[in-house]
């Protein structure tokens, strides 16, 4: 498993945009897995995206760490229904 950072540093949610450069929001992902069960069970991953496409929903939604799946732009009622 991958060296985690300490306790005071994990954040509670991961709001992540699948549309991101350099390292998209599947990597990410796969990435993620990576970690510790445990260290996993503590994050929890909202992905924000502007696809539609059905296949990037299943695929977010395989990840154990993923809550929610928000379509872009994020809204305040979407941040009240978490």
């Amino acid at each position: 498993s991958l060296k985690e950072p300490p306790a005071q540093l994990i954040p509670d949610y991961i709001i992540l945009d699948l549309n991101m450069p350099m390292m998209g929001g599947f990597h990410f992902l796969e990435e993620f897995e990576k970690f510790s069960s445990a260290f996993k069970a503590k994050i929890k991953i909202i992905v924000l995206t502007c696809s539609l496409n059905p296949g990037d929903l299943k695929r977010a939604k395989n990840s154990k760490s993923v809550i929610e799946y928000f379509y872009k732009p994020l809204t305040e009622r979407d941040l009240q229904k978490l």
